[in-house]
């Protein structure tokens, strides 16, 4: 089982991390993120139709720290912005697009294909400016503000507004998911939850530089 430390957990796999989490009180509040995902792309550029492997070395990674809130009830803080909008609060939200919620952590963790992802908001915690992000290649290397704009235009997700909702684009309830292999660090509940491994490093270090350095390590 997971190993408590005072107000430190270390959790050795993604079924611990998932125990801890599910015991976790679901009302909204704020939680600090430290992960690493790999960016989907599309096979060629949209603008030159170049393959991607002919483009970049590896696929792009990203590691994050993250000022984000969860367990937020979706449908409650869409019809909350549609008020503030002077807008009926009528949203009705639907069922998952992919996935389904664990009994449990209903909103907050997402099951699909064996995999445990975890769901947050970013805009809606007020630290969220804050939020770091480091670009890299597999080799550890970072992209270079070309290259990353270069992705993000021809072979990154486009976005799209959701008019679902009937709101204003800057007003969107935008919630993301992360998987659970990805995560590094959690801070949420009064607990702070870390990876076996990853405990003895210097809080005063370039966060995204050290966590960067024990993943390519």
């Amino acid at each position: 089982m997971a190993q408590l430390n005072y107000n430190k957990i270390s959790f050795r796999n993604n079924q611990e991390l998932l125990e801890i989490l599910s015991n976790v009180k679901q009302s909204s509040q704020p939680l600090t993120l430290e992960n690493t995902i790999v960016k989907n792309a599309t096979k060629k550029s949209r603008e030159t139709k170049e393959p991607y492997s002919v483009v970049f070395p590896s696929p792009v990674y990203v590691t994050e720290k993250l000022f984000v809130r969860a367990f937020v009830n979706y449908e409650k803080q869409v019809n909350k912005v549609r008020e503030n909008e002077g807008k009926e609060a009528d949203f009705k939200s639907q069922s998952l697009p992919w996935g389904k919620y664990v009994e449990g952590a209903e909103g907050f963790i997402i099951e699909h294909n064996g995999e445990y992802y975890l769901r947050y908001y970013e805009k809606m915690n007020a630290n969220y400016k804050y939020s770091e992000r480091l670009w890299h290649f597999e080799n550890g290397n970072e992209l270079t503000s070309e290259e990353k704009e270069n992705f993000k235009k021809n072979f990154g997700d486009k976005k799209y507004g959701n008019k679902i909702q009937g709101v204003s684009i800057e007003n969107e309830v935008n919630p993301k998911s992360t998987k659970f292999s990805g995560i590094i660090r959690l801070v949420i509940g009064g607990m702070v939850l870390i990876r076996s491994g990853y405990e003895n490093r210097e809080e005063k270090s370039q966060i995204l530089k050290w966590h960067l350095n024990k993943i390519i390590n």
